[in-house]
């Protein structure tokens, strides 16, 4: 299955991250592909994200407070589907590493990777990078 990976180690709190990938309403406020979410993060939930490019709808698959959040659903690419994992990892006091991991699967998956791929892991750079900005500037 076709996967990637982006991280960013940020100088802010395990909490303050938290916050910003866990919040429907904070989201928006820094992810650059983000113009509004409506949903509750919660397991099993579907949260609805907007931006310049439609909505992507996604169900909530996993938390582990101030750690993971895992959520998937159907890709605007059509016979794909995603399985999104953002992950914070505690490397010292307000020194934490921000992940993004993005698996895709469906029978059109592996053809449309290698066209997509770097697409994608520059939109997660410039999410990481958003992200880091705005953690912080809250420290």
């Amino acid at each position: 299955m076709p996967a990637f990976e982006t991280f960013v180690e940020i100088n802010s709190s395990t909490k303050t991250v938290w916050g910003l990938i866990s919040n429907p309403q904070e989201i928006s406020t820094w992810n650059p592909m983000v113009k509004s979410v409506d949903g509750k993060i919660g397991i099993g939930n579907t949260i609805v994200l907007k931006g310049d490019s439609g909505e992507l709808r996604a169900v909530v698959k996993e938390i582990q407070t101030e750690r993971k959040i895992v959520w998937g659903g159907n890709s605007p690419m059509p016979g794909v589907k995603f399985l999104r994992t953002q992950t914070i990892e505690t490397l010292e006091a307000n020194l934490v590493k921000y992940s993004n991991r993005e698996e895709l699967t469906g029978f059109l998956a592996v053809l449309l990777f290698p066209f997509v791929r770097n697409s994608l892991s520059s939109t997660y750079e410039k999410i990481n990078a958003a992200i880091k900005t705005k953690a912080e500037g809250k420290i």
